[in-house]
């Protein structure tokens, strides 16, 4: 609905009048702004409940619901298809010896993630937050020893394994893995 100027310069005044007279009852005011505190944040919870949902089911409106506005909107976002070049100038006499490559990918330490499918991936591979080199045990897989953690502790297990992972070999493959922990 449409207000002219004085309309709303009206209900303002009216809006600040209310606001002047409830204050005067201070068990009344601190319901009042009680239940707006309530009222916002019931918004935001069914907000961000919308949002879990959408994600699941139709994905490119969940910024709708965002209430922070972080989310882009349709028309602000790259597209998946669309390989858009990076917006920022590389700078040769500062970046690294490593030649350029058309394609790489980049793996990160987690358990949901089989080390052993390494062997079949093409192409060079940056490992991301790796602490120590990845080593292959006595039966041919990859696994990714924590040696700095098992020195911390005390227990015996730990220093068996200590022992165990330095007559392992690293693993390497070619085209070179490249760690960037």
């Amino acid at each position: 609905m449409f207000f002219s100027h004085s309309n709303q310069n009206r209900h303002f005044e009216q809006y600040k009048n209310l606001k002047k007279f409830i204050k005067k009852f201070p068990t009344l005011w601190k319901f009042f702004t009680w239940s707006k505190d309530r009222l916002i944040n019931l918004s935001r919870l069914i907000d961000v409940l919308m949002m879990m949902i959408l994600f699941h089911v139709w994905p490119e409106q969940t910024y709708r619901f965002s209430t922070r506005k972080l989310l882009p909107s349709k028309k602000n976002r790259l597209s998946k298809e669309l390989r858009s070049i990076i917006p920022y100038e590389l700078l040769m006499d500062k970046s690294s010896k490593i030649s350029k490559m058309k394609e790489i990918t980049v793996i990160g330490k987690g358990n949901s993630f089989d080390l052993n499918y390494l062997k079949k991936i093409k192409g060079p591979i940056f490992l991301i937050a790796f602490w120590v080199p990845l080593k292959i045990d006595n039966k041919g897989n990859i696994i990714y020893s924590r040696e700095h953690e098992a020195l911390k502790t005390d227990n015996l297990k730990h220093f068996y394994d200590i022992i165990n992972l330095k007559s392992q070999k690293n693993f390497k493959k070619k085209p070179n893995i490249y760690d960037w922990s």
